[in-house]
């Protein structure tokens, strides 16, 4: 078996160190209740929550989700274009979302705007409507530990003995 050098077991070492210095870990994704409190989507009462106002006091990113517990007899979620949103125009939604469970969770996929209606006439004019801007995730920075930096300094001596 060849036998490498000092130089390439250093070069080869480097070059691990390197990769694993410019691999990254997506971002923690975070779930938002929507309206904040237990994220019930309803009318807004004269005290209740101002979805709008809520929404725009978060920052959102690809992979978060928002919460919405609500009584599917009473409500749905819909999302809309933004002249849909505008209008409480409901009857052609870019996504309807059904769900089974106590909560409908929404993953924000893309990046980009989503808009947010209930159709059940009349809630999206008395308030019960937000959007949201989704920005890309970025990616968590992978730092160095001191078992990884051991690892590849007996990598590295392991190259120089062979």
């Amino acid at each position: 078996m060849a036998r490498l050098g000092s130089g390439s077991a250093i070069v080869i070492s480097l070059v691990v160190l390197s990769s694993i210095a410019f691999w990254s870990l997506p971002a923690e994704a975070t779930d938002y209740n929507v309206g904040g409190g237990d994220g019930t989507w309803q009318v807004p009462a004269a005290n209740g929550p101002d979805y709008q106002t809520w929404a725009s006091s978060n920052t959102y990113t690809t992979g978060d989700r928002l919460m919405f517990r609500y009584d599917r007899t009473q409500h749905s979620v819909l999302r809309v274009t933004p002249q849909a949103y505008d209008s409480c125009n409901f009857t052609s939604p870019l996504e309807t979302y059904e769900h089974d469970d106590a909560v409908l969770d929404v993953e924000l996929e893309d990046a980009q705007m989503y808009y947010f209606i209930c159709g059940v006439s009349g809630h999206c004019q008395a308030g019960q409507k937000f959007n949201v801007e989704v920005t890309k995730a970025a990616a968590a920075a992978l730092t160095y530990s001191i078992p990884m930096i051991i690892a590849v300094i007996s990598f590295t001596s392991y190259l120089m003995i062979l």
